[in-house]
């Protein structure tokens, strides 16, 4: 993943070899663009914090249920499936 931090080199001719932080890129570009497409900009980044919200909520719920699931898988009779 990388670090919001990051530093990038663009090459654009207004700007080039400048390092900015994709933040600031991201920032730039939304100035650029019509006020018509704001709201659809704004849905994908809605659109992507929910999918980092779900993954969270989902590697937290498998945490959890762990060692539920070994008092359940961990038996003599299931032994035979360990190998698979």
């Amino acid at each position: 993943m990388r670090n919001e931090t990051q530093l990038l080199t663009i090459n654009l001719p207004i700007i080039r070899n400048k390092k900015m932080s994709v933040r600031e890129l991201i920032k730039n570009e939304i100035d650029r663009v019509p006020e018509d497409i704001l709201p659809e900009i704004f849905d994908f980044i809605q659109f992507l914090e929910l999918r980092k919200e779900k993954t969270i909520l989902a590697k937290a719920c498998q945490s959890l249920s762990e060692k539920s699931f070994d008092k359940i898988w961990d038996n003599d009779e299931d032994a035979v499936y360990d190998k698979l």
